[in-house]
């Protein structure tokens, strides 16, 4: 887009920072959250500063599937991605599907359990029960909006992680976590 003479052209730049559910911070491949996010502040740094807006933000749970967590993981992982988001200055994080989809086509109809993970993105399941990813989003809008990341923390402990923010009159706050058992790293099933 810039070596063609566009990157002038546009106001903002929409990111799709993800594919395949991960540990927010694990930076291995172009699928990997932390590595969408660096490259585009690489890109606004070469080419200039932009707004950015991140869209198609998820947490997948679909049920059996070795390339989805669970709600629990998936919401603990929806947490640190926004506070992840926060620190690039991302002006709005957009959740890609409000409640799980319905599908003609199921496995196992007698269980409801889709062919597709895709149908298993959203806050809420398809009987309108919420999923924990919903409290996690919640919480995390609560929390960081309005939020102005201050920096890493450093811990001597390993695995350890920490990013501070200010909250403006609400004062500064930190969102911690912990990686000693290591991060994860799903892997699509092989047929």
């Amino acid at each position: 887009i810039y070596d063609n003479g566009a990157w002038d052209d546009f106001d903002y730049l929409a990111v799709h920072t993800a594919g395949v559910n991960r540990s927010p911070e694990t930076d291995d491949s172009y699928w990997s959250f932390m590595r969408t996010l660096r490259a585009v502040r690489e890109a606004l740094r070469r080419y200039g500063d932009k707004p950015v807006y991140i869209t198609e933000h998820y947490a997948a749970t679909a049920p059996n599937m070795q390339i989805t967590n669970n709600e629990r993981i998936s919401a603990d992982d929806l947490a640190i991605s926004v506070g992840l988001a926060v620190a690039l200055d991302a002006k709005c994080i957009m959740y890609y599907v409000f409640n799980d989809f319905e599908n003609r086509k199921l496995k196992n109809p007698n269980v409801n359990l889709d062919v597709l993970r895709e149908h298993h993105f959203g806050l809420f399941h398809r009987d309108w029960m919420p999923k924990l990813t919903l409290w996690a989003y919640q919480t995390a809008a609560r929390f960081f909006d309005p939020g102005e990341f201050l920096g890493d923390l450093n811990f001597s402990e390993p695995g350890a992680r920490g990013l501070l923010f200010d909250k403006g009159p609400d004062g500064e706050f930190a969102l911690l976590w912990s990686r000693k058992g290591g991060l994860r790293q799903q892997e699509a099933i092989i047929d």
